[in-house]
Order: structure tokens, then C-alpha cells, then sequence
């Protein structure tokens, strides 16, 4: 497997607020599409034993708390699979402080 992070500068669309995004990729076989929609749920996991399912539960509520969001896409085509996480995270008002 490949991973790769990645760091910008950025300006999302939806808020226009000004902040950093940041995303990991891999190159592992992708999240079935029929689980991609429970990933941030609590206790999910496909670890079985290993795993609490709490990773990425805990991340999203850590982000929303500062005022970003998460993304993920996804693949499981031959040749195209692996799966992205984008994080956003605005920059603080520091004329406030």
C-alpha cells in the first residue's frame, strides 16, 4: 500500500471561510460502497476483535468541534482503488483573541 498526506491552503465553497485542508490517501482495495455511509458512526469497525470503531468517530467530533469537516471518497475499481480522507480546518480570528 501507498499513503500520501497532503496539505493546502484553502477556501471551501460552502463556508468561503479560509483554513487548511489536509487528506491522506492510500492505495488499499477501497471501503465497499454499502459501508462508506457508517465509517464515522460510533463503534462501527471492520476489525472484528481489533478494532473499536471509535478512530474515526472521535476524529469527526474532534474536527466539527473546531469548526471543520471531514470528507472521505473512496474506489474499489481495478486499477483506481484506495480511499481519501479530507480534513478542513479554518483558521482561527485571532483579531478576537
Amino acid at each position: 500500500e501507498i499513503y500520501t498526506l497532503s496539505l493546502h491552503d484553502a477556501l471551501p465553497i460552502c463556508s468561503g471561510r479560509p483554513g487548511v485542508r489536509f487528506s491522506i490517501l492510500d492505495s488499499g482495495t477501497g471501503i465497499p460502497a454499502g459501508k462508506i455511509h457508517s465509517i464515522f458512526e460510533p463503534f462501527f469497525t471492520t476489525k472484528q476483535e481489533k478494532g473499536t470503531g471509535l478512530g474515526l468517530w472521535v476524529s469527526n467530533g474532534i474536527v466539527h468541534k473546531h469548526g471543520g469537516f471531514m470528507r472521505v471518497r473512496s474506489s474499489q475499481r481495478a486499477g483506481r482503488h484506495g480511499t481519501c480522507f479530507s480534513f478542513f480546518l479554518p483558521l482561527r480570528d485571532t483579531a478576537k483573541d
